[in-house]
């Protein structure tokens, strides 16, 4: 029993002591290539996932063609918006209706309506500079 608790304490001492010399070393990153991202976007308090799948297409865009783009997440809320009231309605509210989204959301309504720049359809921001959503969906409550 008393061999099994030194045994315990030498490990522990080993481990404590090898964490420390670990975080006390200095290691030098050098960048090799750096990829261009779009300006990052004031998401607010919503649960939209619209916004990193416009941020992914952005950077794509750069990618593949080398132009710098900014495209409006609003336009396509605005179509998803659109649609999931009008599932909900025609549904007699028993689908679900709330914020947020999947990522083949964006995907979708770019197939369906298409994209525009940021510069074309910004969207009302509050005082903050974000989005706020939830107002949209609670007039249903």
């Amino acid at each position: 029993m008393k061999a099994g608790k030194q045994l315990t304490i030498l490990w522990l001492v080993f481990f404590i002591t090898n964490s420390f010399s670990v975080f006390s070393q200095e290691k030098a990153f050098t960048i090799q290539k750096e990829n261009w991202t779009s300006p990052q976007k004031l998401q607010g308090n919503n649960g939209c996932q619209i916004f990193s799948m416009v941020s992914f297409f952005e950077s794509e865009i750069f990618r593949t063609s080398g132009k710098k783009l900014e495209l409006s997440q609003m336009y396509l809320f605005y179509h998803v918006f659109i649609e999931k009231t009008d599932r909900y309605l025609r549904l007699r509210g028993t689908q679900t209706y709330s914020t947020g989204g999947l990522f083949d959301d964006a995907i979708y309504m770019m197939n369906k309506y298409g994209i525009v720049p940021l510069s074309h359809y910004v969207g009302n921001r509050n005082d903050k500079g974000f989005y706020e959503h939830g107002q949209l969906y609670g007039e249903f409550e």
